[in-house]
């Protein structure tokens, strides 16, 4: 594989701007080919797995630029995208990274470190963890550790499970990233509830997230969330109204009262508020 797709490298036409290649084909020898694509603006990997490729580890004079690449897709494992890392130093250009995971692995707050050193300009990041595992702990995936990304606008992040995150695990992110525009954290996880688990998700966002999100982020257009068991509306404090937001999709168990979508109607005026309920 490595051979056929190193071929293919060498006689790719120089002004390729969108490429996909085989994940377990990414060596080193390979990213030093595609890094000096002046014109190559999507890369994606594919089929990646679980299994880490051979190391790509590069002497720091020889990693590569990749002068006009503006989105990379990764479709494998955690480690395997800690592996590129080490080839992709300071990739000024790019503004959109999409990670699609079979599992959730443990990515740590100095991977994510390394993400926000490897892509300082990034402003769109999607993490998709696609399937579930008996062992599978949603809290693995700390919000905290994308307060490195202060330039990014759009934040979406998916998984089978409701994410266990509480409303200050979504302020802290939310004041490090004032440019933050789309915000999606799972609001529609299919597994849930999570039998898996053996319990329910507690720690959940809450209406306090409402009332953060109208007074202090009014960049806000699109928010996505999953609102655990909310309260019910008549319970449910006023708050500020807000004419910036446009769209809102809030999952919950059990639905959203009318009480509470009427109260959601009467603070975000010009928003579109769906829920999907469970």
């Amino acid at each position: 594989m490595h051979n056929n797709t190193l071929y293919t490298v060498d006689h790719l036409n120089p002004l390729v701007e969108e490429l996909t290649i085989p994940g377990r084909a990414a060596t080193s020898s390979i990213f030093q080919k595609l890094g000096h694509l002046h014109h190559l603006r999507l890369l994606t990997l594919t089929g990646c797995g679980y299994n880490p490729p051979r190391q790509l580890c590069l002497s720091r004079a020889r990693l590569t630029s990749f002068p006009a690449l503006q989105v990379l897709h990764v479709q494998g494992s955690t480690s395997m995208f800690r592996n590129l890392l080490d080839v992709c130093f300071e990739v000024l250009s790019l503004r959109h990274l999409s990670l699609s995971m079979d599992s959730l692995e443990s990515p740590s707050a100095i991977m994510w470190t390394s993400v926000g050193q490897a892509f300082p300009n990034l402003e769109a990041l999607d993490v998709d963890i696609q399937h579930l595992h008996p062992d599978e702990r949603t809290n693995r995936l700390k919000l905290r550790h994308l307060l490195v990304f202060g330039n990014i606008t759009e934040l979406r992040i998916r998984h089978p499970l409701p994410l266990e995150i509480s409303d200050s695990d979504i302020r802290d992110p939310m004041d490090a990233c004032p440019r933050l525009s789309v915000l999606s954290l799972n609001p529609n996880p299919i597994a849930f509830p999570c039998r898996f688990l053996g319990s329910f998700i507690s720690a959940n966002p809450t209406w306090l997230t409402m009332v953060y999100l109208t007074r202090r982020h009014l960049q806000l257009r699109d928010v996505s969330l999953f609102l655990g068991t909310p309260q019910a509306g008549h319970n449910l404090p006023a708050i500020f109204s807000n004419t910036t937001m446009k769209k809102m999709t809030l999952g919950s168990y059990p639905g959203l009262d009318c009480a509470y979508m009427e109260k959601l109607a009467d603070i975000f005026t010009a928003c579109e508020v769906k829920n999907i309920g469970y």
